[in-house]
């Protein structure tokens, strides 16, 4: 489940989206909840949707809910970067397009 980068995160990481995980600072893009935004706390990878810290409806008997959204309609603002085989990926492309370059 990806989402797209913000515009700095995709010079300084050189991909276009990446995938969600708990953490992530993301951006709502789309829907009742657009433009607000949040730390993601809730992945569900079965039916590709998350939840974003914040982001609740509330019910008839007043019980507030969190909102499961679907990431395409999120945009990563800031990546949560303790996970170092995440990023394992990226670094070795990376220097794969260096050693291609020379």
């Amino acid at each position: 489940m990806g989402a797209t980068l913000d515009k700095v995160l995709r010079k300084k990481y050189g991909r276009r989206s990446l995938s969600i995980k708990k953490g992530d600072e993301v951006k709502v893009l789309r829907g009742k909840f657009a433009k607000k935004q949040g730390a993601v706390i809730g992945i569900d990878r079965r039916k590709s949707k998350i939840q974003v810290e914040g982001l609740n409806i509330t019910k008839k008997g007043g019980d507030k809910v969190l909102v499961w959204l679907h990431p395409s309609n999120m945009k990563i603002i800031k990546v949560e970067d303790s996970d170092k085989r995440r990023f394992k990926k990226l670094k070795l492309k990376s220097e794969e397009e260096k050693k291609d370059a020379n």
